[in-house]
């Protein structure tokens, strides 16, 4: 989760509950379960979920939670979001694709695309071997390293 300032810059909110973290992975272990190719069990990647009875004693419902006050003047947006989205783009990526879009359903609509296909090669986001955007698609966002 996220929020964007009026200069455009994107603050993190939250932190993502994953294997890879390390004291997601110590609360996995103290469960009696395994961090296995930073997965669950080397199964689940998110260490935090609602109803994955599976895996109910390791992956647990509480999240971790903070406050932040939004501030209508200063912040243009926030961004909700989950995994299938932060683990292809960046907070920044998200920002910059939909910043200039009013509708937040068409808004959404572009994150989920870019979701689903990150190189743009199906959606048209960008294109497929280049970096040139096609014609009436946003510019293309930065490759992650």
């Amino acid at each position: 989760m996220g929020r964007v300032n009026a200069s455009g810059k994107a603050l993190r909110l939250s932190y993502d509950h994953k294997g890879s973290d390390e004291n997601e992975g110590k609360r996995v272990a103290n469960a009696g379960g395994l961090i296995l190719n930073n997965r669950v069990n080397g199964v689940l990647a998110v260490t935090r979920a609602l109803g994955d009875s599976y895996m109910k004693e390791l992956v647990t419902g509480h999240p971790y939670t903070t406050e932040t006050v939004l501030q209508p003047e200063a912040d243009e947006f926030i961004i909700l979001a989950c995994d299938g989205l932060w683990d292809v783009c960046s907070d920044q990526e998200a920002v910059d694709l939909v910043r200039q879009v009013q509708d937040p359903q068409e808004a959404s609509k572009m994150l989920v695309d870019y979701a689903l296909d990150p190189t743009g090669k199906f959606n048209g986001i960008k294109g497929n071997d280049s970096s040139e955007p096609k014609e009436g698609a946003p510019p293309p966002l930065a490759q992650k390293s």
